[in-house]
């Protein structure tokens, strides 16, 4: 569930509002494939980067998936997030698409997203 409070704390109160109400609208345009988990967002608080809690919870998602039946794990990271992309390429997802959206997300934080699949192999 994604509480209107953590985007304040993370980004103010404009800037929080901002951003939620942006993905709030672009969920209504996302189609997941029917044999994957759709991970609409994960956040590790700046203090914990880099200390293994991003691969920890796309372990947790994995392990989730595989639970409910489903083949692969599908996501998008917004351009302004190269670290989070580095992270998924990493653990092994492969890029399905790329979008520009230029100045229609730009109040959102970000101009492009790319959509990106894990296959679950047993």
């Amino acid at each position: 569930m994604y509480k209107r409070q953590v985007w304040r704390r993370e980004f103010g109160l404009l800037g929080g509002l901002r951003r939620w109400l942006w993905f709030r609208l672009g969920q209504r345009f996302v189609h997941p494939a029917a044999d994957a988990l759709r991970v609409d967002g994960i956040a590790v608080a700046a203090a914990a980067r880099g200390l293994g809690v991003g691969t920890q919870l796309m372990a947790a998602l994995d392990t989730h998936a595989r639970a409910q039946g489903l083949r692969a794990v599908e996501l998008e990271v917004v351009d302004t997030n190269p670290d989070a992309r580095r992270l998924y390429e990493r653990l092994g997802f492969v890029v399905l698409k790329e979008q520009h959206y230029g100045r229609l997300t730009a109040a959102g934080g970000f101009t492009g997203a790319t959509t990106m699949r894990k296959e679950l192999v047993d």
